[in-house]
């Protein structure tokens, strides 16, 4: 692979800066972050989907792939979820100041 036409770890460092960026906002009870935290977290797995189905990882199943995999990503989402979750349908999204 070309590592100057590979545009897939440029696209990752903007969406993992952007992401970020919206968790801090999220922390600070920022209108813009709950507006913005469940469309990454879809356009985050859209994008993974589709990266996975053109180029499939070319890696080891080893026990690191075992534990990141099967382990540490589901705990992840589930994370995403429930904060989606906190964020539009408890009492916490009352306290997110308008800007």
């Amino acid at each position: 692979r070309n590592n100057l036409t590979d545009l897939g770890g440029i696209r990752f460092s903007i969406f993992s800066v952007l992401y970020l960026m919206t968790c801090y906002q999220l922390y600070n009870f920022k209108v813009v972050g709950k507006k913005l935290f469940a469309p990454l977290v879809a356009l985050f797995v859209v994008l993974g989907f589709i990266t996975e189905v053109l180029n499939p990882m070319q890696i080891d199943k080893n026990l690191f792939y075992l534990v990141i995999f099967y382990i540490i990503s589901p705990i992840f989402f589930i994370a995403q979820g429930l904060v989606i979750g906190m964020v539009y349908f408890s009492s916490i999204s009352k306290q997110f100041a308008v800007d």
